[in-house]
């Protein structure tokens, strides 16, 4: 299906659609009638090929071999031409490159990496490598990265150490003058972060003492990040849960009713290389397994992603396997309410949501 198709069947299924599972609706008015601008009676949507068709013929006009981050200003640019491209820097800096095949992304010198602050690789290419794309990473058996080309070209990335430094300006001493320095300047949403953040490396210095094993900074911070999103959206959901603590103990799975399937999926995260691992198991009415399936994801990943990932990985599965009438069950509390209350995160997390959402939609 094309991507402006897509998009088409949503629009209509948002006006159009209704509560009830067979997403049905009444239709008032025609679309066309909705499209039509406001001074003549309609409310102004836009209609999706159209609007492709123009911005397709922008880029035959003014960048026919390049992309818009690459376009030049040209010797004799148009007016509109030159206010278009004065937002090349600004959208710049938050673009990000969504990896399909990989076939039309550089790998150096183009935004592709899931970071936040930096999203290039960093270090130096080769002379020979410098249009090589990011499809010549993956393996040609499987599509997954190729670790051997991996290994040979890169080294493990860890842009969050230099956020653990005690070091701050204007702060000298031990750590307690630091803490005081943050409760004097700081607000209560900037200390939660501090506070989880210095239980998280207090909870990672025991587990090295003790158990020999460490975390690196990413994850420490992903992993206080989490908790503290988790410890949020608990206290606010806090008067609406009736549930009884005792009752807690008796939680169990649950059949799907007949003729439903139900698919449970979770993930778990482990290093030394940073990977997620995720499992899907497909059950029927009586508890009887149907299928399963398991995988590994390379990368460093926060418990919500990684949990978000699963999700993503499962629904993929089912659509692959062609089965129906499918409950998709997870244990990640934060991650299906961001599913059933989508916020229109354009984060690398809030991608995978989206993903989510459009394999749903498809099964």
């Amino acid at each position: 299906m094309k991507t402006y198709v897509m998009w088409h069947k949503y629009n209509i299924t948002f006006w159009w659609g209704s509560l009830s599972h067979n997403r049905g609706g009444l239709h008032w008015k025609s679309w066309d009638t909705l499209t039509a601008h406001k001074a003549y009676g309609g409310l102004g949507f836009r209609k999706i090929h159209e609007y492709n068709q123009a911005l397709l013929v922008i880029k035959a006009r003014y960048y026919p071999r390049s992309n818009f981050f690459e376009a030049k200003i040209g010797s004799n640019p148009s007016y509109v031409w030159r206010s278009i491209l004065s937002t090349q820097d600004l959208i710049r800096k938050g673009a990000r490159i969504r990896i399909g095949t990989g076939i039309d992304t550089l790998i150096w010198g183009q935004p592709w990496l899931p970071d936040p602050d930096f999203p290039y690789i960093v270090f130096t290419c080769p002379a020979t490598l410098q249009r090589s794309t990011v499809n010549s990473l993956r393996s040609l058996e499987d599509g997954r990265w190729d670790l051997d080309i991996l290994y040979d070209l890169f080294e493990e990335r860890d842009c969050l150490e230099s956020h653990f430094s005690w070091k701050i300006h204007g702060v000298t001493g031990s750590i307690s003058d630091w803490w005081n320095q943050w409760v004097m300047h700081s607000g209560g949403a900037e200390l939660e972060v501090v506070a989880v953040v210095l239980w998280s490396i207090w909870l990672n210095r025991n587990e090295v003492v003790w158990n020999a094993k460490h975390k690196s900074a990413a994850l420490i911070l992903q992993f206080a990040l989490d908790l503290l999103s988790q410890w949020g959206f608990a206290h606010q959901r806090h008067s609406s849960l009736s549930l009884p603590q005792e009752s807690l103990a008796n939680v169990h799975w649950l059949k799907p009713p007949y003729p439903s399937l139900k698919c449970n999926v979770d993930a778990a995260l482990f290093e030394n290389p940073p990977r997620m691992g995720f499992g899907c198991i497909l059950r029927d009415h009586l508890g009887l397994v149907v299928a399963a399936i398991h995988g590994v994801i390379l990368g460093s990943f926060s418990p919500s992603t990684a949990e978000a990932l699963g999700i993503r990985e499962a629904l993929s599965w089912i659509k692959d396997t062609n089965v129906s009438n499918v409950i998709v069950e997870s244990n990640a509390l934060v991650v299906i309410n961001a599913l059933i209350n989508p916020s229109g995160d354009a984060s690398s997390h809030g991608l995978i949501l989206e993903d989510c959402l459009v394999l749903a939609l498809d099964l």
